[in-house]
């Protein structure tokens, strides 16, 4: 990951280096931070603008109802907020990258944060690729946190201690990603990211309710189905994964990622074709650099 020259903190842009927080912070301490990850494109070819940024409304409209679940009033409107992005994106004058707001808790060691104040802070940064030649993914013994312990709809930031903590578990034992089940044992998602299945060149993945509402998520079904794929949301068993003809991720960093083996402890997968993966990865793609259908979604830079 490569630095921006500046973030926006609180109304203000700052050089990369001032932009800090003290050690006694509420949300440094506790978690108590809400953030999105949103991606940039270069788009050379269309003359609104030289980058589109992809769905930030919905992206800004759920930075506002994880904020919420906090108890963390955001005092900037949706649109400031929108405004504050592309403004962050066109002064680091990066055409092509990755933006993370995150909203957190100001100073004060306590687990009560009632007069604590809310903070902001939009970064841009370049960012790579996942491997398009495909990852090789374990099934760790660690369980996704279960949707009773949380608000599993909110990004909030100590909620990926589960998710860092399973990754640790699949570097240990040399694999790319891990895929957890939830507490039922049923297949959940990625450390940060949604999984797709193929079977007959049906798009499945887990339905929603123990899994973040990831927006990658919701574009991949809305464009499979107005491609021509059927698509069902439903719970998804581990003794399925290796019926499966195709696995994907997908998420905001991971864009459309290619998963070439699961692995548990007692059986592996080897998926041996892309031809589905591959080709809702280039509709996507197309899409998010505006070459396609829902220039909506698309904020031009």
């Amino acid at each position: 990951m490569g630095n921006g020259q500046f973030i926006w903190v609180n109304g203000e842009m700052v050089s990369w280096d001032r932009a800090s927080v003290h050690v006694s912070n509420h949300s440094l301490n506790y978690g108590s931070a809400v953030f999105e990850g949103i991606r940039f494109y270069e788009t050379p070819e269309n003359k609104n603008g030289k980058s589109t940024i992809f769905r930030l409304e919905d992206h800004v409209n759920r930075l506002f109802y994880s904020a919420s679940v906090m108890g963390n009033d955001i005092k900037y409107s949706k649109k400031e907020i929108s405004d504050a992005v592309v403004e962050t994106v066109k002064v680091n004058n990066f055409v092509e990258g990755y933006i993370r707001p995150l909203v957190f808790f100001g100073g004060g060691i306590g687990i009560d944060f009632g007069n604590k104040g809310a903070e902001i802070a939009i970064i841009v940064f370049p960012w790579g690729r996942y491997s398009e030649k495909g990852v090789r993914v374990c099934i760790p013994n660690l369980r996704k946190t279960d949707s009773r312990t949380t608000d599993i709809n909110a990004k909030i930031s100590g909620n990926y201690q589960n998710s860092i903590l399973a990754h640790l578990e699949a570097k240990k034992k040399n694999y790319d990603l891990c895929l957890l089940l939830d507490c039922n044992g049923e297949v959940s998602e990625g450390p940060g990211e949604s999984v797709f299945f193929v079977k007959n060149k049906k798009l499945i993945t887990p339905k929603l309710g123990n899994i973040l509402p990831s927006i990658t998520r919701d574009s991949v079904l809305k464009l499979g189905r107005e491609n021509g794929f059927e698509t069902e949301e439903r719970v998804v068993n581990l003794s399925e994964i290796y019926e499966m003809n195709e696995a994907f991720f997908c998420g905001t960093a991971a864009e459309i990622t290619p998963i070439k083996e699961i692995a548990d402890d007692d059986e592996r997968k080897i998926f041996e074709t892309y031809e589905v993966t591959n080709k809702v990865r280039e509709i996507y793609m197309n899409t998010v650099r505006g070459k396609n259908s829902h220039l909506e979604w698309l904020t031009f830079v």
